[in-house]
């Protein structure tokens, strides 16, 4: 809590906007650590050896490709997660700087030796990294919120053991990438790149990132922080399937949010949305699925598809949308009217037909019609 991000950036004499906190600024310029809007850009690419701008040859497929990743920054900006998570990542970097210094003057105590071995610091290393943090000049202080030492700025550039000093920035980029988890290259299983794998786990791939992760990580080490943060990470996901159900249930009159927020839901949503569960509630439902069995996990996805690992992706997803689509358009040359359920096939189709304000405001819209289409519609 020490480290709550303040996230505003101001104008230096040199016109460079830079962030106004000091510690938030030295991790960004040393790690890149919330650079995700410079990383993503799309009106340029840089050749990483020769450092020339490259410009695609202007065939058509070159075309999509930007187009389809212009589209992709606007979703990214326009549902709020490319903010939330370049603050996540902020604060997550600077508690873990916080974290070391807090050992530090305690004489290194707060993580075992496993615990630093997995972030690369060896009991020497470790030692050396601890001596750099009770030298003048590396760090500036000021009386924090929970502790009575929080850092405000980190002097890399001043410390005398560089050799420590680049073991505790990877270990911070490590650490920081596996508390907000970021995928690079080598994370994921060899077969995520053949064409079928990416169909199959489109939006998937975070959740096969968490399985090395989240879950072998947390099995492996069986400790008190793995424990604490498993139940942090359920009880945080928790929250924000309740917080998302009742957002999206505004201007709705049925009993929709009753039945997704039962106990049972609830706990298997907080479950599913942990980086613990990886893809353990994709593996359940699809073989509930295969054994004709209701699935789980269904109501737990944030994109709203199914939870199975055949039709949960945005391709075969997709197709089913489109003809639930193009039934409900044909339900509005019946007599017998049109429903609720018709009128919010139509959205999943469309850009950002599942974002919170469009919800909303179908909600208004639709809530004096049937709630259910008749059934010899089917």
């Amino acid at each position: 809590m020490s480290q709550v991000p303040a996230v505003r950036r101001m104008m230096g004499q040199n016109g460079e906007t830079i962030l106004k906190s000091g510690l938030a600024n030295d991790l960004e310029t040393w790690l890149g650590v919330g650079t995700e809007r410079l990383l993503h850009r799309n009106n340029y690419q840089i050749d990483e050896i020769t450092g020339v701008v490259e410009q695609g040859p202007g065939r058509w497929r070159d075309k999509v490709d930007r187009a389809l990743n212009r589209m992709n920054n606007v979703t990214a900006e326009a549902s709020g997660m490319r903010q939330a998570n370049v603050m996540l990542e902020r604060w997550t970097a600077a508690s873990v700087v916080q974290k070391f210094a807090d050992m530090a003057a305690k004489g290194g105590k707060g993580l075992s030796k496993a615990r630093l071995a997995d972030l690369g610091l060896e009991p020497e290393m470790a030692e050396r990294v601890m001596k750099m943090f009770g030298e003048p000049g590396n760090f500036e202080y000021a009386k924090g919120l929970v502790t009575g030492n929080k850092v405000v700025r980190a002097h890399f550039d001043n410390w005398t053991d560089k050799p420590a000093r680049e073991a505790f920035l990877g270990a911070v980029d490590r650490l920081t990438k596996q508390i907000i988890q970021r995928n690079d290259i080598g994370n994921l299983i060899p077969w995520m790149s053949h064409p079928a794998a990416k169909m199959l786990m489109q939006f998937r791939s975070f959740m096969v990132g968490a399985y090395t992760r989240q879950t072998l990580k947390s099995l492996h080490f069986r400790d008190g922080p793995a424990l604490g943060a498993a139940i942090g990470t359920m009880a945080m996901a928790g929250a924000a399937y309740v917080a998302q159900t009742k957002v999206q249930s505004i201007g709705r009159d049925d009993d929709w949010a009753e039945k997704r927020l039962t106990w049972n839901k609830i706990g298997t949503a907080s479950f599913a949305r942990a980086g613990v569960s990886s893809v353990v509630p994709m593996l359940v439902d699809t073989a509930m699925y295969a054994g004709g069995q209701d699935a789980v996990f269904s109501h737990t996805r944030t994109t709203g598809q199914v939870s199975n690992m055949l039709f949960g992706n945005p391709t075969t997803g997709g197709i089913d949308d489109l003809v639930q689509a193009g039934r409900a358009i044909a339900g509005l040359f019946r007599a017998d009217g049109w429903s609720q359920e018709e009128a919010r096939a139509i959205p999943r189709i469309l850009p950002f037909g599942n974002m919170v304000i469009p919800v909303m405001a179908l909600n208004g819209l639709i809530g004096d019609m049937p709630e259910f289409a008749p059934r010899d519609r089917n």
